[in-house]
């Protein structure tokens, strides 16, 4: 994920889920930018620059199957979330290892930016799906799939 100031809650990826047990994946505290704030548990994470993207990794990858994790924005300011080989920048979907789906409505891969789905801003949960057998990349936004 990566963007201006706003938080966002990581949920969905992966671990047993029972009560009180943090997931298997969370937002990495060390593979981040320096103005990503990453909670100790990496279930939050927030931009701390009013003038530079901050973006990281979680703390596994995918490597085959089809993987799915939501993120749900919990406060204003603008995000980007998606996918990323551990070669991308963390400015998510500027480089040819990572695809994006943006808070503006454009996904982006490679620097291009395409309109993609709607807006999307705060109370929303935007759900990040890969089969990472095909490549195939996609989003929903509060449970409907954008294609």
């Amino acid at each position: 994920t990566s963007g201006r100031p706003m938080s966002t809650t990581v949920g969905g990826a992966g671990g047993k889920g029972g009560a009180g047990e943090l997931p298997a994946c969370v937002m990495s505290t060390t593979d981040r930018d320096a103005v990503l704030a990453v909670s100790p548990g990496g279930l939050a994470a927030q931009s701390r620059s009013e003038k530079a993207w901050g973006g990281g990794r979680a703390t596994m990858g995918a490597y085959a199957g089809k993987v799915y994790y939501e993120v749900r924005v919990t406060d204003e300011g603008l995000a980007r979330v998606g996918w990323s080989t551990s070669a991308a920048s963390h400015d998510l979907g500027t480089d040819r290892h990572g695809w994006g789906y943006g808070g503006t409505g454009k996904k982006s891969h490679n620097r291009q930016f395409d309109t993609y789905g709607t807006a999307y801003g705060l109370h929303d949960v935007i759900g990040c799906c890969l089969d990472a057998d095909t490549g195939a990349v996609s989003y929903t936004l509060n449970g409907k799939e954008l294609g």
